[in-house]
This record gives structure tokens, sequence and C-alpha cells, in this order.
């Protein structure tokens, strides 16, 4: 009798925990208009093959009358204190800072403006100006370090020998370092850049690819690696001309990059085309990598989506979200094993959680930003903030204000940041 009692209070519990999901996505999907009032929206998954993105392919066609139109009508449609508003509804810790200092504060000497590029493995990547002149006394020339947090000491350094030179973007892993040789504030479209890596054990570099292996083409824009592989995005140009017979100009040409997301092996040596995508009027983005996933943005010329690739089972995901205006899109994201945030050239921030699907906007007035677990970092007129998403709060981390800002890069269950006005790179173990 008591096992019959069990097993049929258990199967009340079921129903009522179903019934209470199944009325709660009904009031959700019956108040879509509500919902987008409050300032989130629930996102629509589904799975597409790599077919399916390759022939989807089209660009988004940007016009800047338009964008010029609309963000002025939403700009000035903003509500006075929206800047002043870190994150949106939630609740902030006054002195915060005492709350959260850095676990470890590492001072590196001997270099000039140190800035974070990366973690992985235990190990810091991290940028900082060369002292190397040519005969017309052209200087900042930029290197790279690699710095071991538990010896507290730098391992090497990469610094071009051609002093027109430097290494604009890099990429780390536990056993190997790739690297871009190419001439810095440049548009990276001429016969410049040379892609490189290193084994850490033998310490002897190789060329993987170069400007004249391919046609116009962008350098690569270097990801984070999955184990020792890299991930970047392999992007061309292709003007686009439309025709808007409704407005003062008859048409209108743009530039629009179409990315690949390529992927190098290095025990094969070999380069690998993973999916094919639309991405954004972004030349400098990058593919983001949270454990086992990358994330990267797709555009199907009616809608915007976070993509999701899957690396171990080689699978995608699309998360549909929305955009009020026509001229806005994904300008950039990060992501965690839990979240996606990311911004649109409007410069409004979104939060989606993968679980839920619940997308919110959180904020107008991140810098720079990376997101670790729960926990996003960001700054902001030039102070370092933390907010814990799940206990919806936000605090400051450090006193002082930096005159340039925070620079801030999360991995591994860490975030280092550095100000790149003195050497000190603070870590943050979460």
């Amino acid at each position: 009798m008591k096992r019959h009692i069990g097993i049929n209070s258990l199967i009340i519990i079921i129903i009522i925990v179903s019934s209470s999901l199944f009325l709660y996505l009904f009031y959700l999907n019956s108040n879509k208009d509500e919902v987008q009032k409050e300032g989130y929206f629930i996102s629509e998954k589904t799975s597409i093959s790599k077919e399916e993105l390759k022939n989807s392919k089209i660009f988004f066609n940007y016009v800047d009358s338009i964008y010029e139109k609309e963000y002025d009508l939403y700009n000035n449609s903003l509500p006075e204190d929206s800047y002043s508003k870190l994150i949106y509804d939630a609740e902030t810790i006054e002195d915060g800072y005492n709350l959260l200092k850095p676990d470890k504060t590492i001072s590196i000497e001997g270099f000039d403006n140190v800035s974070i590029s990366a973690i992985c493995g235990g190990k810091l990547l991290a940028g900082f100006f060369g002292t190397n002149r040519d005969q017309l006394g052209n200087e900042r020339q930029i290197g790279k370090l690699v710095y071991d947090i538990e010896k507290e000491e730098v391992l090497f350094t990469l610094l071009p020998d051609d002093c027109n030179y430097s290494v604009v973007r890099c990429a780390l892993s536990e056993n190997y370092i790739y690297w871009c040789e190419a001439i810095p504030y440049d548009s990276y479209l001429d016969d410049t850049w040379t892609i490189k890596g290193m084994d850490f054990q033998t310490r002897t570099p190789f060329t993987i690819f170069q400007t004249e292996d391919f046609k116009n083409t962008f350098a690569p824009n270097m990801g984070r690696c999955y184990k020792d592989s890299p991930y970047f995005y392999f992007n061309t140009e292709e003007e686009i001309t439309k025709e808007y017979p409704d407005l003062e100009i008859q048409s209108v040409t743009n530039t629009a990059y179409g990315f690949d997301l390529l992927c190098y092996n290095p025990e094969e040596d070999s380069l690998l085309k993973k999916a094919e995508f639309n991405f954004i009027y972004n030349p400098y983005a990058y593919p983001y990598i949270a454990e086992e996933n990358i994330y990267t943005v797709d555009y199907d010329g009616d809608n915007w989506y976070i993509l999701g690739y899957h690396i171990p089972t080689e699978t995608y995901t699309r998360y549909k979200i929305n955009m009020n205006h026509k001229s806005e899109y994904v300008q950039g994201l990060k992501a965690s094993s839990d979240y996606v945030v990311y911004q649109t050239n409007f410069s409004r921030y979104f939060l989606l959680d993968l679980h839920t699907l619940e997308v919110r906007e959180i904020s107008k007035s991140f810098f720079w930003y990376d997101i670790v677990k729960d926990n996003l970092f960001f700054s902001n007129h030039g102070y370092l903030y933390c907010y814990n998403i799940s206990e919806n709060i936000y605090y400051k981390l450090l006193e002082e204000k930096s005159p340039v800002g925070y620079i801030i890069i999360c991995n591994d269950n860490m975030c280092a940041v550095s100000n790149n006005s003195n050497r000190e790179i603070y870590l943050f173990y979460r």
C-alpha cells in the first residue's frame, strides 16, 4: 500500500511541475509583446546543418543613412539616466571592491605597456611595446610575451626582426602559441601578414600560411584554441550595391564580410574549414570558444542568430535574437558554458541564457567585458566591475581608476585584467 501511495505522489508531483512549466511557456508565448516591453524575450533554438549554413549565405545590406536616422531616434528615446545604470534592474553593492580583491597580482618588469591577450594552461600571453626602431625612427612595435603564472617568470618573447612588423593577433593553447605578423594599424589587406606557430617544447617557429597563399583576403582573426587547435575567421570582402528608390539617394554600395570558420591541426599540419556563414560589418571580430563550443553570429537575410558549433560532435545550433532596428546588427560576443553576452552597433548589450533561452537587455555602458561561469567582468568610465548573473548583483573590484580603461580576458575559470598604463596584471579566480 505504501509503495502505491509513493508512486501516486510522484506522479502527482510530475503532473504539477509539467503543468506549471506548460503554463509558464504558454504565458510567455501569449504575452510576447509585454515580455519585449520589459526588456527581454525568449529565443528560438534550432539545429542547422553545415550544408544549410553554406546554402543560406546572405550578406547584410548596411546603409549609413538608415543607421543615422534610426540611431538618432533610438538615442533620443532613451531616459536621461540610461547611461548611469551600469546593469539594468540589478542590485548594486557600494564599496564592493572590499568583497572581491584580486586573488593574485603580477608585476612584469622590463616591459612597456603590458596588456593581457590570452590565458591557457597556467600561462598568460600579454602584449608589450618593443623598443626597436628603423632608420626613419618608427617605433611602437608590438610584441608578445608568455608568462608562467606558477613560476612567476617570463618564459620567452615574440618580436619580429623587421621593425615595420608587429605581432597583431595571437592564440594560446597548453602546448602551442600561434600569432600573426603584420604591419600594425593597417587594414591587413596588402601583402603584409604571415600566420605562424610554435611548440613550447622545441620553441622552433613554423609558418602555417601567408598572404600569397590566398587572394583578396584579410589576415585571419584568431579566436581561442580548443586543445591545441586554434580556430579563426578567414574572411573575404564583397561589394554590395542595392537600389533605394524611396530614399534621397538612388543606390548605396557597401562592403560586407563573408566569414569561414577554420581550424588548424598542428599534428597533421592541416587547415580545415568548419563552416561558412555571414557575420557583421566588423572585420576585427573573432570566434569565441567556451569549453567545447564555438559561438559566433549568423544572418539569414531576415533574422540574426547566435550560432553555436559543438566541436566534438561537429553539430550546429542557432539561437534566434531580436533586433528592433533594420540597421542594427550584432557586433561581437563573449560566452561561458551557460550564457552568451552580445552587443550591437547601437551599443546595446544583451544576455542570452543558453538553458532557459531567455534574452534580456542588460546595459549600454560597457567599455570592455568578458565572462567566466556566471560572472561578467566589465569596465566602465575607467573602473572595473563584476556582475554575478545568478545573484543579479554587481560591485566594484578595484578602488583605483584607470585613465585608459581595463583590458579583460577570461578563460580556465580565471579572469586576467590589465590597464595598459603599468606592468601589473590582476588575476581573479572563479
